[in-house]
């Protein structure tokens, strides 16, 4: 051949050369062409590039949250999840079911009572990471009985920096302790609300570390567990 034209599979210009060299910015399967010609005849010949992503730069993270960790099949089956991974471009999720789902925030029905192992698997093509949570699914609230009043709790805004707001209501209970859990099982905050039904309350806990935590609410008539994500 007298000349060369390649095509390096991405949004690149062509190459000319005989030997080039080419640097390639995105993770993925690249097609690369090669046609050869002498004026008179001329030949193709195609390959692939896999590149691979660098997982230990690229640091891909796993994370989301369900609107509840307790659902209540008498009054609502629905559990909506947000999504919070960090550097990811493509989610899998499988909702303990037997049900999956790709979508990035998905709201998803169960259907009979259980515990469900819920599994985000997010990935930037070959760096993935996992996160599972644990979903309890009731026919109604357990040791409840029709007459009494379940806890209302409502935490706000989930992510947060630290600063977030309470709202609990729960007939019977004069206070409610109040901690803040790391996942290594350490509690790290401790408070006490005086009252168990009241407007926002506005709640600081100053130098988090970003990660996932777990508050736990606690009256004389029952115990919540929340996750809370914190972002700077």
């Amino acid at each position: 051949p007298t000349s060369w034209l390649w095509s390096f599979g991405d949004t690149s210009a062509y190459s000319t050369l005989q030997n080039p060299s080419h640097i390639y910015t995105s993770a993925g399967i690249h097609p690369v062409f090669l046609v050869v010609s002498n004026g008179l005849c001329s030949d193709t010949i195609m390959g692939s590039i896999d590149v691979l992503n660098d997982c230990s730069v690229i640091g891909t993270i796993a994370a989301f949250q369900p609107d509840v960790d307790t659902i209540i099949l008498s009054s609502n089956a629905y559990n909506h999840f947000t999504n919070y991974s960090v550097n990811a471009t493509t989610y899998f999720w499988d909702f303990g079911d037997g049900s999956t789902s790709q979508q990035v925030n998905p709201t998803h029905v169960f259907l009979t009572p259980g515990t469900y192992i819920v599994t985000l698997i997010a990935c930037n093509y070959n760096c993935c990471d996992t996160l599972t949570y644990n979903i309890v699914v009731l026919q109604t609230p357990a040791g409840v009985s029709a007459e009494e009043n379940f806890p209302s709790l409502n935490i706000f805004p989930n992510p947060n920096d630290g600063h977030f707001n309470i709202e609990v209501s729960v007939t019977g209970e004069v206070s409610v302790d109040l901690r803040l859990i790391d996942y290594s099982g350490k509690t790290i905050y401790i408070d006490q609300l005086k009252q168990a039904s009241f407007s926002p309350v506005s709640i600081y806990i100053p130098n988090l570390t970003v990660g996932i935590y777990l508050l736990k609410i606690q009256g004389c008539n029952f115990i919540e567990t929340r996750k809370i994500i914190i972002q700077k």
